[in-house]
C-alpha cells in the first residue's frame, strides 16, 4: 500500500515547524476533469468520487462493444488473467435478441498515456454464464504486464465470507469511491426495486457516498493481508440523486464457472493459482469498538485495519498532575522521525496553568502482540507550537523501524495544495479507520456551527465517507499518492 503526506491539522504550520529533514517529495497532482460526471446538487451524499493515481487500479478494463447497425456500448470489467476479462452480461457483453455483437475493444491503463493498451476481442470469444448476470471475454492476445496493467486476484474457492462491513472500493472509468459492504437483507430492505440473493453483493451509499462515476461492470474490491481481491461487478446502479444501495454480481458465487471457462478442465482437478487468491476469513474483534449512534444514518465505527496498514500511528498515554489530582489522558499522533511524534496540543500535549505533564508513553504497533513498542517520554520533551494547537514529542530513545513501525511522510515545503476533493484517511488507536472527502475551508465553516476554518486548518466531509465514531484527538489524517510506500 502507498501513503503520502500526513496532514495533521495544517500543512503550512507543520512543514515550517519541523523542517526539511522530514519533508517529503510530494508533487502536485494534475487532475483531468474532462468527461468526469458531475454530482447533482440535490443529494448531499452524491459525489464524483476521487481521482486515482497512475497504476492504482491496474486491473481495471474499459470495454467498448460494437453492435451491428448500432454504434457501440461501453461498460467495465476486471482483468483476471493476461487473456481474460470478467464483466457483467446484461448491458455489456450480452445484447438483446435483435442485436448482434460485431467485436469489442478492451482498454487497459485507460487514458493513462503512453501506457494504455487497447486489445480487441471477437464476439466468439465471449462466454456468458448460462443463468446469471456475469460473463468472460478472451482477448485476441495477452496484455503486456507492467506497473500499470496487472490481473486482480479472485476469492479463493474456499472463501465463504459475506464481506459485510468491510471496505469496498468501486472503480469507474475516471474515478473511484469506497463504500461499506452491507448485508443482503439490509440491501433488500432499503432498495425498493431489488431483492438481493446469494449471487449478489451490495454497498451502502450512506457510508461512503452516492457514486456518480460507476458504470455497468465497475469492479468492486476489498483489501486483505494478501492484497486486493475482486468481489463484485456493478449491475444494479441507480442515479446518484438517490441513496439506494448499489448492487453487484457476487464474484465468489461464480468461481467454479470462471475456472472451467478459463482453464477448460474439471473443477475437481483445478489448482487455480493464477486467478484464485489465498484469502482467509478475517477474525474481527469488536470488544473495544464503541456502539454506533442509532439516530444518525451516517454513523460508522469505520473499518478494521490490516496488520501493518497504519505503521506510523502512535497511541499515547500522558500522565498529568495538579495540586488536586493526578490522572492519565490518551490521544493519538503520527511518527514523523524515529525520535519524534507529531500530535495536537489542546487536549493532548498541552495542560492548563495549574497542571503539569509528568511523563508519557507512546505505543507503536499498538495491540500487535510481539511487535508492539512502548517508548516513554518526559514532560520536558514536549515542544508546543507558540500559537497553534500542534506539538512535537521527543521519545526517550528511537523507535525500531520494521514491517510494523514506519515513518509517515509530511508535505513538501513547496506543496501548496489545499487537498480539497481528495480522499483523506483517519485512523485511530483501535486499529480502525474511515475515509472522507477533504472539503474546502469555506464549506467547512459554513456547515460547522462552532468552527471557523482558517488557512491553518483542514476539514473532512462526513457526508462523503461517514461520521466516524472512533476519531480521537490527534488522529492522523492522510492522503494517498503514487510517490511513496510505507
Amino acid at each position: 500500500m502507498k501513503i503520502s503526506a500526513a496532514v495533521v491539522l495544517c500543512s503550512v504550520v507543520v512543514a515550517a515547524f519541523i523542517g526539511r529533514v522530514i519533508a517529503s517529495d510530494v508533487e502536485q497532482l494534475v487532475e483531468d476533469s474532462s468527461a468526469i460526471p458531475r454530482a447533482p446538487a440535490g443529494n448531499r451524499l452524491a459525489t464524483d468520487g476521487y481521482t486515482p493515481f497512475s497504476g492504482q487500479f491496474p486491473f481495471f478494463a474499459y470495454l467498448e462493444v460494437a453492435i451491428v447497425n448500432f454504434s457501440s456500448i461501453v461498460c467495465a470489467g476486471g482483468l483476471i488473467t493476461p487473456s481474460y476479462i470478467l464483466a457483467v452480461a446484461r448491458g455489456c457483453l450480452k445484447v438483446s435478441d435483435t442485436q448482434v455483437i460485431r467485436y469489442g475493444t478492451a482498454a487497459l491503463a485507460y487514458r493513462n498515456y503512453p501506457w494504455e493498451q487497447r486489445i480487441n476481442f471477437s464476439a466468439n470469444a465471449i462466454r456468458l454464464h448460462p443463468t446469471e448476470d456475469i460473463a468472460l471475454t478472451r482477448l485476441d492476445y495477452p496484455v503486456t504486464l507492467n506497473k500499470y496493467v496487472q490481473p486482480i486476484r479472485l476469492p479463493k474457492l474456499s472463501d465463504s465470507r459475506t464481506y459485510v462491513n468491510m471496505e469496498g472500493t468501486t472503480v469507474g472509468s475516471y474515478r473511484y469511491l469506497r463504500n461499506r459492504v452491507m448485508s443482503n437483507a439490509q440491501c433488500t430492505k432499503e432498495h425498493p426495486y431489488f431483492n438481493a440473493t446469494n449471487v449478489d453483493i451490495c454497498t451502502d451509499r450512506y457510508i461512503g457516498g452516492a457514486f456518480c462515476g460507476d458504470s455497468l461492470g465497475s469492479p468492486l474490491t476489498i483489501e486483505d493481508g494478501n492484497g486486493v481481491v475482486l468481489i463484485g461487478l456493478a449491475n444494479k446502479i441507480y442515479y446518484c440523486e438517490y441513496n439506494y444501495p448499489t448492487g453487484y454480481a457476487r464474484v465468489s458465487s461464480f468461481r467454479n464457472w470462471i475456472q472451467i471457462v478459463v482453464y477448460s478442465v474439471s473443477v475437481a482437478t483445478l489448482v487455480g493459482r493464477v486467478v484464485a487468491s489465498d484469502v482467509e476469513p478475517l477474525k474481527e474483534n469488536t470488544s473495544d469498538i464503541q456502539a454506533l449512534s442509532s439516530t444518525n444514518r451516517l454513523a460508522t465505527n469505520g473499518y478494521k485495519s490490516l496488520p501493518g496498514q497504519f505503521l506510523y500511528h502512535a497511541y499515547m498515554h500522558i500522565r498529568k498532575e495538579s495540586e488536586l489530582s493526578n490522572y492519565t489522558s490518551v490521544c493519538d499522533g503520527a511518527l514523523v522521525t524515529s525520535n519524534y511524534i507529531l500530535s495536537v496540543a489542546q487536549g493532548c500535549l498541552q495542560v492548563g496553568s495549574m497542571q503539569t505533564i509528568r511523563n508519557g508513553t507512546a505505543i507503536l504497533a499498538f495491540n500487535t502482540n510481539n511487535w508492539e513498542q512502548r517508548i516513554t517520554f518526559s514532560g520536558s520533551a514536549i515542544n508546543l507550537h507558540p500559537y497553534k494547537s500542534i506539538g512535537l514529542v521527543r521519545l526517550d530513545y528511537p523507535a525500531t523501524l520494521n514491517e510494523h513501525v514506519q515513518l509517515i511522510r509530511l508535505p513538501k515545503l513547496t506543496d501548496s495544495r489545499s487537498y480539497e476533493g481528495m480522499e483523506g484517511t483517519t485512523s485511530n488507536q483501535y486499529r480502525s479507520y474511515v475515509r472522507n472527502r477533504v472539503m474546502s475551508n469555506a464549506h467547512c465553516s459554513q456547515e460547522h456551527p462552532n468552527f471557523n476554518a482558517t488557512d491553518m486548518d483542514i476539514c473532512t466531509d462526513r457526508y462523503i465517507g461517514g461520521a466516524f465514531c472512533g476519531t480521537s484527538l490527534g488522529s492522523p489524517l492522510t492522503i494517498e499518492d503514487e510517490n511513496a510506500a510505507w
